[in-house]
């Protein structure tokens, strides 16, 4: 099934901090106490913004989801540009909390520089200890292919809403089993669900020997039942040179 760009055009929308109201058929599911260790390469990133919005100054603070994408000790993540987008180095660090570490220092070492190329490279300032990564998918997926998205979301609360702010407790969610429904367009579509917060996600494969690889970063979506992403497949050399 295929769905045309310009039909989504009008109901797609960053899923970068936000809130909406929680759907009773919501495919999203914490992810169980035994997975596998590949979690624990995904972190919340917080991300000092500075934008003008009505002729004001607005500064505020950017949630959204990396993935470490290379081994330690200085391990390189990946993002979404769009959560970086008015980054302003001056006013706080871009923060990442992983695990049950402090919060880690990031550098933003490179962009796409746009949506039309939503992914963002930074680098830890400190040493990261024991932490796990995802080996980067160097093929593009096909039409077809089973895929999961997981992203960090607001938890909701008991009335079923999942209202953002600065003290909001996040969760790592997983939407196990979507597929992609087109391959071709830029940026890639598939059918999973991911809500705000869930910018800079991963949309996970299998390799043939089973092997988890990160093969897109979540960029947009309806909440619903589409997300757009950008596949790691144009990534994977520029990565490796990083290592």
């Amino acid at each position: 099934m295929a769905i045309k760009w310009r039909l989504l055009q009008v109901s797609i929308t960053l899923l970068c901090s936000g809130s909406i109201a929680a759907q009773a058929t919501d495919p999203r599911m914490p992810l169980p106490a035994h997975t596998g260790q590949w979690q624990r390469a995904m972190g919340q990133l917080q991300v000092p913004i500075t934008r003008i919005e009505k002729g004001r100054r607005r500064h505020f603070a950017e949630h959204c989801s990396a993935t470490s994408v290379t081994p330690g000790p200085y391990p390189v993540f990946l993002t979404a540009w769009h959560c970086l987008d008015g980054y302003d180095s001056l006013l706080k660090p871009i923060l990442l909390m992983i695990g049950q570490r402090e919060p880690v220092r990031l550098r933003l070492l490179e962009t796409g520089g746009s949506m039309a190329a939503d992914w963002a490279l930074l680098k830890a300032d400190e040493p990261i200890e024991d932490l796990h990564w995802i080996p980067l998918n160097k093929d593009r997926l096909q039409i077809g292919t089973k895929v999961s998205a997981v992203g960090f979301s607001p938890a909701s609360n008991k009335s079923g809403d999942a209202k953002d702010g600065p003290s909001t407790r996040r969760q790592l969610l997983i939407h196990a089993e979507c597929e992609v429904i087109n391959a071709s367009s830029s940026p890639a579509i598939s059918n999973c669900v991911a809500r705000p917060g869930a910018s800079g996600g991963a949309i996970l494969s299998r390799s043939h020997s089973g092997s988890i690889r990160l093969s897109g970063v979540i960029s947009a979506g309806d909440s619903e039942s589409v997300v757009l992403y950008h596949p790691t497949a144009a990534l994977f050399g520029r990565v490796e040179s990083l290592q």
